[in-house]
């Protein structure tokens, strides 16, 4: 079976460099190639000049890192940045700044990294050199810049698994975005991080693709509808407090209200990303709290059930008007899951609609919501698992949007 090393890069603050001049110096949100190659490097001894083996080095690994959401921290990853006075800065051209130059550099504070690395039977480095290294290294590693030092050891552990993504999962928490080459996946960036040695602080473009892969929480609440909450905008907020560490300007959270449409008492179905807590409010009560991990496979059929929102927008009149007719709604529905699964329009069955009805700013507003119910096959696990994440369309912030599976 494979074997694939385990580091974890863990700091205080971080710097991953993207492609940039001296003004201005950006980090990506996620080690970059070039920055693990320095790190191994530095470990191992090699000179930042010695273009051979630091070539031979790149050429010995690929690699997979995971952001880690760890669901205990009740804090979230952020960005801070510093400034220096620099003189002989680069220009665009290449040439000095012959003036002094305000230089602006961003680090990365509060996340830890899971790394994977896969080495080549043909490397010039091998598992065990790097694994001596690692645990023994030559130079002070460091997470991107010399004033970002780790916080934990490097070493966690050499791991056997069927791929690079079971090596991840196997080790703690388990769970976040993954950032690879060898992978693929529906979200790709281009990424300038490859080291290219025939010049001066050249790098080569590549694909890199990101999985989120992230714990999910499903739980079930116990609703009394007091007249004030009528306005969803009002229930929205209630519903808030439940996560009382996440910043507002993110909905961490979609959900739909079941029961009778009429009936005082409703119950509330919430799917998030952070674990949810009992609020102080009288008339909200948490019932039951699962976590859980999307796991999906391509050609899996399964059960489905969605309270949507499915409208069009008219550019003449710049608004957006509900789609009335089952066909339309259904074909709607199809765009929306795009490649990520496909339904068969025979066995769906549609709910009658449900108007909300709102206040905002002293106006008032309706929101025509229909019920899916049918079966889909899956095409796309990664894509169905975003959409699982982000749901579905517009007003979610009313309910809506919230896609609900089960197996079949």
């Amino acid at each position: 079976m494979p074997e694939f090393l385990m580091l974890k890069l863990a700091g205080v603050m971080q710097a991953w460099g993207g492609h940039t001049y001296e003004d201005y110096r950006p980090s990506y949100n996620f080690p970059t190639r070039s920055g693990i190659e320095g790190l191994l490097a530095a470990c191992l001894g090699i000179d930042r000049d010695d273009h051979t083996e630091q070539t031979a080095l790149a050429n010995s690994f690929s690699y997979a890192v995971r952001a880690d959401h760890d669901t205990e921290r009740t804090y979230q990853m952020r960005k801070i940045s510093d400034f220096h006075t620099i003189m002989e800065a680069r220009k665009v051209d290449g040439k000095a700044n012959p003036n002094p130059v305000i230089s602006r550099r961003e680090y990365l504070c509060d996340q830890a990294f899971t790394l994977a690395l896969a080495f080549k039977p043909e490397a010039t480095y091998s598992l065990e050199n790097i694994v001596n290294a690692v645990k023994k290294p030559h130079y002070t590693p460091f997470l991107g810049r010399r004033s970002c030092p780790l916080t934990k050891p490097l070493f966690i552990g050499v791991q056997e698994a069927e791929t690079i993504k079971a090596a991840l999962d196997a080790v703690a928490p388990g769970h976040g975005t993954i950032y690879t080459a060898e992978l693929s996946s529906q979200n790709r960036i281009d990424i300038r991080d490859y080291r290219d040695f025939t010049g001066k602080r050249r790098f080569n473009k590549r694909q890199l693709y990101i999985t989120v892969e992230q714990l999910m929480f499903i739980s079930r609440w116990q609703l009394y509808l007091t007249p004030n909450l009528v306005n969803p905008y009002n229930l929205h907020k209630l519903l808030w407090q439940a996560f009382p560490n996440m910043p507002t300007e993110r909905r961490p959270f979609l959900f739909r209200l079941d029961g009778q449409p009429r009936s005082r008492f409703r119950e509330v179905l919430m799917l998030s990303r952070t674990e949810p807590v009992n609020t102080e409010a009288e008339n909200l009560e948490l019932t039951a709290c699962k976590a859980f991990r999307p796991e999906f496979q391509q050609g899996q059929k399964l059960g489905f059930k969605i309270r949507a929102n499915p409208v069009k927008r008219l550019k003449e009149e710049r608004k957006r008007v509900p789609y009335i007719r089952e066909e339309e709604q259904i074909n709607w529905l199809k765009r929306q899951l795009q490649t990520a699964a496909e339904i068969d329009s025979k066995n769906i069955l549609i709910e009658g609609r449900q108007d909300i009805y709102f206040k905002k700013d002293g106006k008032a507003g309706k929101i025509a919501t229909v019920g899916y119910t049918g079966m889909l096959e899956i095409i796309e696990p990664t894509t169905l698992n975003e959409l699982l994440q982000k749901g579905i369309g517009p007003a979610k912030a009313f309910g809506c949007g919230l896609l609900l599976v089960r197996r079949i």
